[in-house]
């Protein structure tokens, strides 16, 4: 595998919905994947999730820990929404997602050169058919967007929905056949976005220097995923700010504890400001 190369995870929630991924990528199915169907080839890994918030999370856990998915990497989940008067097969990308249940809300940074309709996703835990406002509803987005964000930068982590359902035509009346069709028709769009993201997954990669300061960091400690996610930031800061990897590895990389670990990063970075720390 070369060094630029980027993996797609993409996370669905129907089988009508991963078919047209399924058969323009000819995946292969992953048959020892625990608890989810999951699809694979190349560079692309595809989750069918089933139905709900606390699903799709579990898949996006899952993969990562399948696959063990290197630092930003590409995740997108897809998949049908409802919308008030958006015609059917519409294609939508979430500039912002609000898990309805808490009222909790992401603003996933969007791409300038993508000219794809912008709405908020509402992600409710039962189907609506009362489209309140100019938004999407789904009942997945909540629960992958801030689970994929412990394993990859925000940059790196959409929803692209497409309308299959709206005022006039209701949720109830969404079948396999027609979800499959609606989906197919707006695979350009979701390649579209794939192909930008994964453009910039390469532009934002790592170097080796980072990579391998991160596996010595995390190898024989204990870390949390949030606690993997804050040492990784700290040392791309650590480096971006011209820190010394032989200082890390003399004073930092003695410490047995993850978090004395990010406490040592988090005190050295204010001195690497005002550059009185030693190379």
């Amino acid at each position: 595998m070369s060094a630029d190369a980027v993996f797609l995870h993409v996370i669905v929630a129907l089988p009508c919905e991963a078919r047209p991924f399924i058969d323009h990528w000819r995946l292969r199915a992953v048959t020892d994947f625990p608890g989810f169907r999951c699809y694979a080839r190349d560079q692309v890994r595809l989750l069918v999730s089933g139905v709900g918030k606390v699903a799709a999370a579990a898949a996006v856990a899952a993969c990562q820990a399948y696959f063990r998915v290197a630092v930003d990497q590409v995740w997108c989940n897809t998949g049908v929404a409802g919308h008030a008067r958006l015609p059917l097969g519409s294609a939508v990308w979430a500039g912002k997602i609000r898990d309805t249940g808490n009222g909790q809300c992401w603003y996933p940074p969007l791409l300038p050169q993508l000219s794809l309709p912008v709405r908020e996703l509402c992600t409710v835990d039962t189907p609506v058919t009362d489209y309140a406002g100019d938004r999407l509803y789904d009942m997945e987005a909540a629960g992958f967007y801030p689970t994929a964000l412990r394993y990859a930068s925000a940059e790196l982590v959409h929803s692209l929905k497409v309308v299959s359902d709206n005022a006039s035509q209701s949720v109830a009346a969404v079948r396999p056949e027609l979800v499959e069709n609606l989906m197919c028709k707006q695979l350009p769009a979701c390649l579209q976005l794939l192909d930008a993201l994964a453009d910039l997954a390469r532009q934002i990669a790592p170097d080796q220097e980072y990579l391998q300061l991160r596996q010595e960091v995390l190898t024989g400690r204990h870390f949390s995923a949030y606690q993997q996610r804050t040492v990784s930031q700290l040392l791309q800061r650590y480096l971006a700010l011209g820190g010394s990897t032989q200082c890390l590895r003399d004073q930092g990389l003695p410490l047995a504890d993850g978090g004395a670990v990010i406490r040592w990063l988090q005190a050295t970075l204010p001195e690497l400001g005002r550059g009185t720390v030693n190379s």
